[in-house]
């Protein structure tokens, strides 16, 4: 397929001939099967593409290593707590919602009629990007959410932080995620807010 003439990228997975019924995640990334959790679509690519000695390239998405001590730098229960805290920090979209649902700015707007297309709060952006700093401040010895190597829990992480770090500058003068500050009026109160957050971004 093409869009404007440029050729799209191409994924192909490894020819994998296994009867082993239990071969869900081969079955899921070369039989185009649907998968609605982005949690179990993670496991089983990781388990796809298992990590090994002789291939340093593949690194494990759940038990991430550190580069210089090849010691894991946290759990995969970690790594999975740390995917459920996203779920726990972004607005809520219930049925008692604060922010309306949308697949292209979700967590952006509010529900209330009338006020549908006005962002959330400031406060509540910040609160969220308050958590990401703790949970960020978990582990110190690097700049990823589980220490000092990309996990699964960067992967889910990243799509809403990239994209606020974007947008709600737009919303909101001086709320700066990607600078790490929150500033208001011109003051400089909150001029470093998010350092770990920062980090990331850079990393």
């Amino acid at each position: 397929s093409h869009i404007l003439n440029l050729p799209l990228p191409l994924v192909r997975f490894p020819f994998h001939n296994n009867d082993d019924d239990d071969d869900d995640a081969g079955k899921l990334l070369q039989g185009g099967a649907d998968e609605q959790s982005s949690l179990t679509l993670l496991q089983k690519i990781d388990k796809y593409f298992p990590n090994n000695n002789n291939n340093n390239n593949t690194p494990s998405l759940f038990q991430p290593l550190n580069p210089t001590t090849h010691k894991p730098t946290c759990s995969s229960t970690d790594v999975t707590n740390m995917i459920h805290a996203f779920s726990k920090a972004v607005p809520s979209s219930s049925s008692s919602s604060e922010t309306r649902m949308s697949p292209r700015a979700g967590w952006l707007f509010r529900s209330e009629e009338g006020y549908r297309l006005d962002a959330l709060p400031r406060e509540r952006f910040e609160m969220f990007l308050d958590d990401a700093e703790r949970y960020l401040s978990l582990y110190r010895d690097g700049p990823f959410f589980c220490g000092c190597s990309f996990s699964a829990a960067d992967i889910v992480w990243a799509p809403l932080l990239e994209r606020y770090a974007f947008q709600l500058p737009l919303f909101y003068s001086g709320l700066e995620p990607r600078g790490g500050s929150s500033e208001k009026n011109n003051s400089s109160n909150n001029s470093n807010r998010w350092p770990l957050l920062k980090d990331w971004y850079n990393a």
